[in-house]
């Protein structure tokens, strides 16, 4: 059901979301409206949206991704496109604070990637994304103080604006859809990450081809 609330975040698209389970509410960073990038952060409660007043704050950015930490209990940010600027910092959020995590080695500037937490390898996992016309396949781990890039003999083809989501009852990340140039009617296909390996899923559990949309674990029925 639609909830109808006396404030509400601006209106927007490019943002990012992620629930925070050590505080029990949705975090909601940046995007694009009208006016140009957005760097606001907001918090919903179940009831109300509050806009957190931070002095220091990632620069107003589209495109990025936010995962919640559950080992370290905050919400990671990395990359984003500030102005047609592709972006490789990295961000967290402990409920009333951003701070930026200075690493030795990021991954290379990006936007439209997907990040999900892995909870058998405690640890943030980043796939994807796009810069300029460079459309990454590359698999990286965050681990609270850098960033490990994975090398695997097989991966999912380079891409953006994909999904993807963690399957608690399996352990693995679920990554499906998105879009490149050499395929700009979307993808198909079904990969699932196992903390080690990508593993791609038969051809008959694949849905309509898409970018740009989400994917989320329903704990209840067990599936994504």
């Amino acid at each position: 059901s639609q909830r109808i609330v006396t404030v509400t975040p601006p209106a927007r698209d490019g943002h990012a979301m992620a629930y925070d389970a050590l505080r029990g509410e949705v975090v909601l960073f940046g995007g694009s409206a009208d006016s140009g990038r957005l760097a606001d952060t907001w918090v919903w409660n179940g009831s109300t949206w509050t806009q957190s007043a931070v002095v220091v704050a990632p620069t107003a950015r589209v495109g990025h991704a936010l995962a919640y930490d559950a080992r370290r209990g905050e919400v990671v940010l990395y990359g984003g496109d500030s102005n047609s600027v592709s972006l490789a910092d990295t961000w967290v959020w402990n409920g009333s604070t951003w701070t930026q995590r200075i690493v030795t080695v990021p991954p290379p500037v990006r936007s439209s990637h997907s990040m999900a937490y892995d909870a058998v390898r405690g640890e943030v996992v980043l796939f994807g994304g796009r810069s300029s016309s460079t459309f990454r396949s590359d698999t990286w781990a965050w681990n609270g103080t850098g960033w490990t890039q994975r090398s695997v003999s097989v991966l999912p083809p380079g891409r953006a604006n994909h999904a993807v989501a963690y399957d608690a009852l399996r352990g693995e990340l679920v990554l499906f859809g998105g879009w490149s140039y050499s395929n700009s009617e979307g993808f198909t296909d079904v990969w699932a990450w196992n903390s080690a390996s990508w593993n791609k899923g038969p051809r008959r559990l694949a849905q309509p081809a898409r970018d740009g949309h989400a994917m989320a674990y329903d704990a209840q029925r067990g599936e994504v």
